[in-house]
């Protein structure tokens, strides 16, 4: 049995990158399962806009140069390049062909059972541009590959509405469809009638004990201290994060790119995945605003506020929701404030609620790997 993945793996992200590790190796452990591949699909630059034909351009023109350079020798920046690269290839299984639009994909000489989409926002159409119709598996029509997705995103229920035409027709021709966003799913399912199931994403499929298995040689820090992992940045998270860095008892080390904070102890490196990792399992509390700082927040079993951002903050409610901790998100335009990490939080519950949603999200994926390898087995016999 042989298995294909199509997401965002290329992209310089944390949880883009983190997220692809982790469904390729869940997908390894799994019965029946021989081999799995990420497609190296990376779209040429006339699929995309200006400004991203530029930044890539850029990206490629720096990784070329600072390739070969020992770390001390380039900055922050260019160095994060690197050990993003540097995680891809020790961590990743990939085609050994690079594809760079949906005609190339169409002529794959890779023969795969069932070919995966996800997860991330690979079913935004604002995010993958002229590129969608590959993640939404169009260069596949042999009738012999099992078509899915798993945890399969919009980004957001408006984004789904907006395209909700498209989304139904590209949809219809799929095997299985598992999406990453409840009120998503349930919008397919109840006023469209499509079949969908709601999966965790990839990043809770592994444990803490997993992603444990990864840290750097020499870790920076020493003691407690409180990690501050912020991505959209406006003056009503600038104020909550200097409101928290004030009355907590550790000092505050700041991991976000171009990010203020007058209180602020230290300014970390930010730099790869691995990196990123060890300082959410070091950290004794954690403040963030990004969906997957909070997902690894949990999986630590930190203490943790989740700052919810002005776009797409439905996706980190409903997850706070279903592990039961809803409390431990903050409208960031609320004027009262109070200490949230004062209130202690029963790691043991959550647990048991990530395992039985972890547990349903790898029964969902075991079906399709068993159904399709009764399939090949039954068109092997019929040769």
């Amino acid at each position: 049995m042989k298995i294909g993945i199509i997401t965002y793996h290329n992209a310089h992200n944390y949880g883009a990158a983190l997220q692809t590790f982790a469904l390729q190796k869940t997908l390894l452990k799994m019965h029946n399962v021989d081999e799995v591949e990420i497609i190296n699909f990376t779209p040429n630059l006339e699929d995309e806009s200006i400004n991203r034909k530029i930044k890539i351009l850029v990206k490629k023109i720096l990784i070329k140069s600072i390739r070969c350079l020992p770390k001390k020798l380039f900055p922050q920046s260019l160095r994060r390049f690197r050990e993003f690269n540097d995680f891809s290839r020790e961590n990743m299984i990939l085609t050994k062909k690079n594809y760079k639009s949906i005609d190339d994909l169409v002529r794959m000489k890779e023969k795969f059972n069932i070919v995966i989409t996800g997860s991330d926002q690979v079913f935004n159409p604002d995010i993958s541009l002229k590129s969608t119709n590959a993640y939404f598996l169009d260069f596949i029509s042999d009738g012999f590959t099992t078509k899915a997705s798993y945890a399969a995103s919009f980004g957001d229920v408006s984004v789904l509405k907006k395209n909700i035409g498209y989304v139904i027709e590209k949809l219809s021709s799929f095997d299985y469809i598992s999406i990453r966003e409840k009120e998503s799913v349930n919008i397919l399912k109840d006023e469209f009638g499509i079949n969908c199931v709601n999966s965790v994403d990839p990043t809770l499929l592994l444990t803490a004990k997993d992603w444990s298995e990864f840290s750097v040689d020499k870790f920076p820090l020493n003691g407690d201290y409180a990690l501050v992992y912020i991505l959209e940045k406006n003056q009503d998270t600038y104020k909550w994060v200097n409101y928290y860095s004030k009355i907590l008892d550790v000092p505050v080390y700041n991991f976000s790119s171009d990010f203020v904070s007058v209180n602020e102890v230290g300014k970390l490196d930010w730099t790869g995945p691995i990196q990123f990792l060890d300082y959410f399992r070091n950290a004794k509390y954690i403040i963030t605003n990004s969906f997957h700082g909070t997902i690894f927040s949990m999986i630590f079993n930190k203490d943790f506020v989740s700052l919810l951002p002005t776009k797409r903050a439905d996706r980190i409610e409903n997850m706070l929701e279903d592990f039961g901790v809803l409390d431990r998100a903050i409208n960031i335009s609320n004027v009262t404030k109070g200490n949230i990490f004062k209130s202690q939080l029963n790691y043991s519950l959550i647990e048991e609620k990530i395992n039985t949603i972890r547990a349903e999200s790898e029964k969902y994926l075991l079906e399709i790997i068993a159904n399709s390898n009764e399939i090949f087995s039954s068109k092997e016999v019929g040769k």
